[in-house]
């Protein structure tokens, strides 16, 4: 209806970040299989050709989305024009929410549409699915003052510092548009060309009232429903779509210009002070007194840690961060390619882990990482923490190898962190009950190890994941603090190999955890 919901659409799915991924759904008139196929297509599931039943593509659809949510991503399916789906369709968009797992949905699902789409779900037999919908937003026209701000704006963005529109023509354009952008886009820029075509400086109400007759035509009033629905279906709303990785996504890409934008956003800031800093009156001046005899302070010893963050700040770029974490992993970084340090990663056999938070956390999965530090001259640093002992750390910055404590790390840490760790089956990063693959021999190997029990022989039975096992599982992940679901995930399958002590790879303590 023109108040802007595909202009928000299309703004969200432009920030989402590397954990979530998208399925649009562009044209919904669609069959129930045809739309479960179209939501495989997009998040390229793979299924047989000539599917002809409903429960093969979810069956396929499920095992994705508990392999997804092993690797902690996200699976977002966007409906767009929704109320084109027929009732049969949004019904099967509801049985599509029951794919969960006993903390959480593994599908979320967004519904775009027209006012219409409302009263479709208002509909006793779509009860259940409204039920369902956890929030709700609504895209209203633009105020009178909102409309003129707009109006403001968009001539600010093109450059116009004067004043263009009488208050009386803005207000013309809210009447006969009633506050939908696409109408006051069309209005405002008819009005445009013709005061241009009459060399006039102003753009007055008679013009707008004349552009108006060439874009609505004579017998308009520019009457139009306007509220839209944009129901969020499964626990997420679009706000969640648009969470940024802040400064990682930039890290990712060797030697990236860390924080240069915010060094002009500060030097602008600066300089806008200084535009708007009142005047200072002139003091009479008076005879200058001998200057009193300052002694300097002594200033405090940097530590090595600190010294070496202010040497190494022109060395210590990302490139040289993934280079010391790759050879910790035996692996050469020179050696793989890739536009990404995360790609090189995944061809390496690795996986990237992106965090932010505490040291704690790194500390949990024992794996060596790559920091963003700042040294005394707010320069960005990237460190490797590969040792841990105590409140004492080693960090590798560039080529020197340093100890600092934890406190010294933290002061200059932003927070922000990638860890490497490597799935034992680089086709299979999460398994969980109903699986019935060798993978899960070796997650009954990893638990017997661990539980002290003979080790489980080959057999049909022990290569499948049933509820006995689910249990095992849920037990080791309460005794390790883990989120207790009974699926083994990227957290899961890192504790299991930090624990049963069974696969050489690097930590940053060697003290096993029983």
């Amino acid at each position: 209806m023109g108040t802007g919901k595909t202009t928000l659409c299309r703004s969200a799915l432009e920030s989402i970040t590397d954990n979530v991924r998208i399925a649009l759904i562009l044209n919904p008139k669609q069959s129930p299989i045809e739309l479960v196929a179209s939501i495989c297509d997009e998040l390229q599931v793979v299924y047989p050709k000539n599917v002809s039943s409903v429960k093969a593509l979810i069956d396929r659809l499920n095992l994705y989305l508990l392999k997804a949510y092993g690797q902690g991503q996200r699976i977002v399916v966007v409906i767009d024009e929704a109320q084109n789906l027929t009732s049969e369709v949004l019904e099967q968009v509801r049985l599509l929410t029951n794919l969960e797992v006993s903390t959480q949905k593994l599908l979320q699902i967004i519904l775009i549409g027209q006012p219409e789409l409302q009263t479709m779900l208002d509909m006793p037999e779509l009860r259940q699915l409204s039920q369902r919908i956890t929030a709700r937003f609504h895209l209203t026209p633009l105020t009178r003052e909102e409309t003129g701000e707009y109006i403001a704006h968009r001539l600010k963005i093109a450059g116009v510092t004067r004043e263009v529109f009488t208050k009386q023509a803005i207000s013309e354009i809210y009447k006969l548009s009633r506050g939908i952008p696409r109408l006051i886009n069309t209005l405002s820029e008819r009005a445009l060309i013709g005061a241009y075509g009459a060399n006039l400086p102003m753009i007055k109400k008679d013009i707008v009232k004349n552009a108006a007759v060439e874009v609505l035509g004579k017998s308009s009033k520019g009457k139009q429903q306007l509220s839209i629905g944009w129901p969020a279906i499964g626990g997420i709303a679009v706000a969640l779509i648009a969470v940024a990785l802040g400064l990682w996504g930039v890290l990712l890409s060797d030697n990236s210009p860390m924080g240069n934008a915010q060094a002009k956003i500060d030097n602008k800031s600066i300089e806008e002070k200084a535009a708007v800093a009142p005047q200072v009156k002139q003091l009479p001046q008076v005879q200058a007194q001998p200057a009193p005899i300052i002694r300097k302070q002594a200033q405090p010893v940097q530590s090595t840690f600190a010294q070496q963050l202010l040497s190494q700040s022109g060395k210590a770029d990302t490139f040289s961060a993934f280079a010391n974490l790759f050879s910790l992993w035996q692996r050469d970084y020179s050696a793989y390619t890739g536009d990404t340090a995360c790609t090189r990663a995944i061809k390496a056999g690795m996986r990237c882990i992106f965090g932010q938070g505490e040291i704690a956390q790194i500390l949990q999965y024992n794996r060596p990482a790559v920091l963003e530090l700042k040294n005394a001259n707010q320069q960005v640093v990237f460190a490797v923490l590969h040792k841990a002992n105590g409140d004492k750390l080693r960090v590798k910055i560039s080529d020197q190898d340093v100890e600092a404590t934890m406190q010294e790390v933290q002061q200059a840490w932003s927070g922000n962190y990638i860890v490497l760790w490597k799935p034992p089956f680089p086709d299979n990063e999460s398994l969980a009950e109903g699986f019935v693959v060798p993978d899960v021999l070796w997650l009954r190997h990893q638990l017997d190890q661990i539980e002290g029990k003979k080790k489980a022989e080959y057999s049909a039975d022990n290569l499948k994941f049933n509820a006995a096992l689910a249990g095992r599982v849920t037990q080791f992940q309460t005794k390790q603090g883990l989120k207790a679901d009974g699926i083994v995930g990227r957290e899961t399958f890192i504790e299991l190999v930090n624990v049963s002590n069974t696969s050489v790879v690097p930590k940053l303590t060697p003290t096993d955890k029983g």
